[in-house]
This record gives C-alpha cells, sequence and structure tokens, in this order.
C-alpha cells in the first residue's frame, strides 16, 4: 500500500512538473521569445536605416565640398547661356567691348528667336563704325566671350557666333580718319546668340535703341 502511495506521489509530481514546464514556456518563454524576435527585427530595421543615414551624410559631405564650385558653374552657365533674351545686358557688355577696340556702335538690332533643344538661337545684328584692324578686334573679342581654356569655360558674356559679315566704305575720299587718311568702314554684322532652350515661340524682329557712340582709339 505504501509503495502504491508513493508511485501515486511520483506520478502526481511528474505531471505538476509537466504542467509547470508547459505553463512556463506558453507564458513566459514564449512571449518573452517573441518580444526577442521583435527586437531583431527592429535592430536589423534600425541598422539598415543608420546605413542609409550614413551614405545619406557622406554625400551631403560631399556636396558641402564642391557647393562653392557648382555655384560659380551655375553663374558661369546662366552668363554664357541666359534662359531669356538678356539684351540689357548683351548691349552693356558689347558697347564696353566696342569701347576696348576703338570702334563705334552705332545700332543693334533684335531678330527671332528659335526654339531648340538644349540650345535656343537669338539672332542680332550689329552696326559698327571703325577702321578695318579695330573691327577685326571688335569681332575677335565678341568670339571670345565664351572660351575653352584649361580644361574649362572661360565665360566674360554671352556665347556668340558671327555668321555674317558686311563691309562698306573704306574709301580715300570723303571723310578719312588722321592715322590712316582712309575713311571709316561701315560694318553690319549678324551674331547668333545662344540661349538655353530659347523662347516657347519664335519672336519677330524688334528694334533695339541704338547705345551711346563709343570714343574711337581705346585701348587694343
Amino acid at each position: 500500500m505504501m509503495k502504491n502511495r508513493g508511485r501515486e506521489v511520483y506520478v502526481i509530481a511528474g505531471v505538476i512538473a509537466a504542467v509547470l514546464v508547459v505553463a512556463w514556456y506558453f507564458l513566459l518563454f514564449g512571449p518573452t521569445r517573441e518580444k526577442l524576435s521583435d527586437l531583431d527585427t527592429q535592430i536589423a530595421a534600425d541598422e539598415t536605416a543608420l546605413a542609409s543615414a550614413q551614405q545619406e551624410l557622406a554625400l551631403l559631405q560631399s556636396y558641402k565640398k564642391t557647393a562653392p564650385q557648382a555655384e560659380v558653374d551655375v553663374m558661369r552657365l546662366s552668363r554664357m547661356l541666359p534662359e531669356d533674351e538678356g539684351i540689357p545686358s548683351l548691349i552693356v557688355d558689347l558697347t564696353k567691348t566696342a569701347s576696348l577696340s576703338g570702334v563705334k556702335l552705332t545700332g543693334i538690332s533684335r531678330g527671332t528667336t528659335t526654339a531648340g533643344t538644349p540650345f535656343g538661337i537669338q539672332t542680332i545684328t550689329l552696326a559698327v563704325n571703325g577702321e578695318f584692324f579695330d573691327v577685326q578686334d571688335f569681332l575677335y573679342r565678341i568670339e571670345s566671350y565664351v572660351r575653352f581654356q584649361n580644361t574649362t569655360f572661360s565665360v566674360t558674356g554671352r556665347l556668340l557666333q558671327v555668321t555674317n559679315v558686311s563691309l562698306s566704305g573704306g574709301s580715300t575720299s570723303g571723310t578719312t580718319t588722321p592715322t590712316t587718311g582712309v575713311a571709316p568702314l561701315t560694318v553690319s554684322l549678324t551674331l547668333n546668340a545662344y540661349l538655353w532652350g530659347g523662347a516657347a515661340t519664335a519672336t519677330t524682329a524688334t528694334p533695339t535703341p541704338t547705345p551711346s557712340p563709343t570714343n574711337q582709339g581705346g585701348e587694343g
């Protein structure tokens, strides 16, 4: 009888132990394991976000280093290829160049503006008076507003291309210059002034007010 009771005690103790183990697993260990799994997932997500943030930080730091040069490049591009016609600034540049070359810029006429991708073209006609070599110097200077030099662009004005030159005068009769004894040339120049994209539609020719005459004999 005592042996049977002892055996029952062992059985009951075993059942209680099994119940406790099952209860511990479902009530304590299971939820804890799920929390650990959730934490692992969160840690992985945080590590991915951290790596992405570090990459963005490195990229921003590189932008910070190159930002000053990029700003200079943008300003250079906008001066070389403006988005609008920019006639007032062009008049200033051409008048200054004429003075340096020793010629008189007597008229500027705006022609048509043709849209393009990526460059639009605005035609401009100039009227210039001066001696042959001074006119030649003026042509060189306006086509040198944009130059490729030492692996970069040197920009002092609009990107211009002379497409036509018409000369008259230059005879020894009539009004002549005191230095050469030859009458000044009257020159009509047609230019292509390039734009970034150009206008949405072509515009008709419009005369531009004639700038104040410049003095001859400026710096060469």
